[in-house]
């Protein structure tokens, strides 16, 4: 028997179509990977540090108000970063997380974060940093510094407060001089 056309086969079809669409897009939009995320009081900051260096999560919640997060190091470089990052301050907290330097190192390029890969964004929000080298005999640390395989590095601060202006001249100074096109900080 042969199939004739009719508008009512023809708008079936058009349904179908439509229903298995919808259904293919409500699965896409659940597929995708929620971010992970892991809260740290001030006496953990040894355990952010380390998590931080080994990109275990996406973001890291500092929950400690007004906590004081000192990362203590001696290398030129404090942390590491592998894969892109989100440094807060927990949602609510009366007063800021404050994070703090006592590093040894001395040498001109010492800093807390080196990204080590292409196309990686640092986001700091609602965090103070104080850039006083608790340890005397410590240098001055660059809050950022980026390298050569740091293409397409952007950063962002929001709602953040800087001690010390060399800190911050110098974190600018280092994306001016290491990457000059590559780079993007945006502070808010």
């Amino acid at each position: 028997m042969e199939s004739i056309f009719t508008f009512t086969n023809r708008f079936s079809d058009v349904k179908y179509f439509i229903g298995c669409l919808s259904v293919c897009l409500f699965t896409l939009s659940f597929s995708t990977t929620a971010q992970t995320s892991k809260e740290y009081t001030a006496a953990q900051v040894d355990l952010l540090m380390t998590d931080l260096d080994a990109g275990n999560y996406d973001i890291y919640e500092l929950s400690s108000s007004g906590g004081n997060y000192t990362f203590t190091g001696t290398a030129v470089t404090m942390i590491t970063l592998n894969r892109s990052a989100i440094i807060r301050a927990k949602a609510g907290l009366t007063t800021k997380p404050i994070l703090t330097i006592n590093g040894s190192s001395t040498g001109s390029t010492a800093a807390v974060f080196v990204p080590n890969g292409a196309d990686m964004s640092l986001r700091l929000e609602g965090i103070e940093f104080n850039g006083t080298n608790a340890n005397a005999a410590g240098g001055i640390h660059h809050l950022v510094r980026s390298n050569t395989t740091a293409t397409n590095l952007q950063m962002i601060a929001k709602d953040c407060y800087f001690h010390q202006m060399i800190l911050l001249q110098l974190l600018l100074k280092s994306y001016i001089d290491t990457h000059p096109t590559h780079c993007a900080l945006s502070i808010y």
